[in-house]
């Protein structure tokens, strides 16, 4: 019987959806930053936009870049990514990861580009100091998933060019909108300051309908409503209106004025990282109990510091990963194929031609589950637990 057709009261929902009732109004009004109040990007400048997508877009579009410019990016990754490089009139040159960290290496970087986005996937950072980026092209750092990573003791989003930040649905800082272009030169925040202002302003309308749709999500992705009729129901309405944001949509500047109200929401998340960074610890460590190393979670990337955000297992084949997906299921806790689609969607819309097998593979063999969700009621024992059940019965 498919995970899909029992419904259960304690589903475990597949994605950290942390969007409350204080976020719902966060985000249709504006906030002003206070004392005490951090965010990761320190003193740097600072563009607040619709989101992630367009943040990545101002800044490569601030890079000068000539049009048709090629932009390394792993492909292993959202396809948002391809989408904002296209906009930004750059061509997506596809770069193959590490099938251990599942990030952009020294070695898998190498290749003729004139910019790199570097994805610190789930978490994991991308370790800059040895990114062969060829000519000295820049580095955009998508920060989407990491926060409070380090790389050899440096915080992630400080040592490129630029970082981009999203703080879409499902994301570890979530106002169910917006995205937040961080620029280290004066040269990238001079150009950034005008794209920025040449952009339109959110309306009024768009801001109250996202905060309905981000609140109406949130609360699908709640015991008991996700296992007792939301799976379904989330399904559908993700792939008819795109609740997590993944369609292309008009780029819009965001008032500075909501840097305040992220910076909260991003303090609340400081708190929370290391019991997050724990748990995943213990995961790994019970996967590494059960599994003979036939299941193996993402490796940290050496010298790093991972805010280990979701965890990521490598299956052997598509069909172990199919067969644990379901055995989750079965055990009470719903989990992503992420990327699935990613190498398909790269061939027919942005020309992917091949030459990127360990990314091809993880997109094809890869299961996510978060490692906490807002209604977690224990600590991790029942992901654990669950997990352990799953794998034992896989293969």
């Amino acid at each position: 019987m498919n995970r899909t057709d029992v419904p259960r009261r304690q589903l475990r929902p597949r994605l950290p959806v942390a969007f409350n009732g204080g976020d719902f109004l966060s985000t249709i009004r504006k906030g002003e930053r206070g004392p005490g109040r951090s965010w990761p990007a320190g003193d740097a400048r600072t563009f607040l936009l619709s989101s992630g997508r367009a943040a990545l877009w101002l800044l490569l579009k601030g890079l000068g870049l000539p049009a048709g410019a090629r932009v390394g990016v792993p492909l292993f990754c959202c396809e948002a990514v391809f989408e904002a490089v296209e906009r930004a009139g750059c061509a997506p040159t596809f770069l193959d990861v590490n099938p251990e960290t599942f990030v952009l290496d020294a070695e898998d970087a190498s290749v003729s580009v004139d910019a790199v986005v570097a994805v610190h996937l789930f978490g994991n950072p991308v370790d800059l100091t040895r990114l062969r980026s060829p000519r000295g092209a820049p580095v955009v750092e998508d920060c989407a998933h990491s926060f409070f990573g380090e790389i050899h003791g440096t915080p992630v989003g400080s040592l490129g060019v630029g970082a981009m930040y999203s703080f879409g649905l499902g994301k570890p800082v979530s106002l169910g909108r917006l995205g937040a272009a961080v620029t280290r030169t004066t040269g990238l925040s001079e150009r950034g300051q005008d794209l920025h202002r040449s952009l339109p302003a959110e309306g009024a309308r768009g801001k109250v309908s996202r905060a309905v749709t981000s609140k109406l999500v949130a609360a699908l992705y709640r015991e008991p409503w996700y296992g007792m009729f939301a799976f379904k129901v989330a399904q559908q309405y993700e792939s008819t209106i795109d609740p997590m944001g993944k369609e292309a949509a008009s780029y819009q500047a965001a008032p500075s004025e909501l840097i305040g109200i992220v910076a909260d929401k991003v303090d609340r998340y400081r708190g929370t990282i290391e019991a997050q960074r724990d748990a995943w610890k213990h995961l790994a460590d019970v996967v590494a109990d059960v599994s003979k190393n036939r299941f193996v979670p993402q490796a940290t990337t050496k010298g790093c510091i991972s805010d280990r955000w979701l965890f990521a297992l490598r299956c052997p084949s598509t069909r172990d990963r199919d067969e644990l997906v379901d055995r989750l299921g079965r055990q009470g806790v719903d989990s992503i194929k992420f990327y699935d689609r990613v190498p398909a969607i790269a061939r027919e819309r942005f020309g992917y031609k091949g030459g990127a097998p360990s990314a091809e593979s993880l997109c094809k063999s890869t299961v996510v589950v978060p490692v906490r969700v807002p209604t977690d009621r224990d600590d991790g024992g029942r992901l654990a637990a669950a997990l352990a059940n799953a794998i034992r019965g896989a293969g």
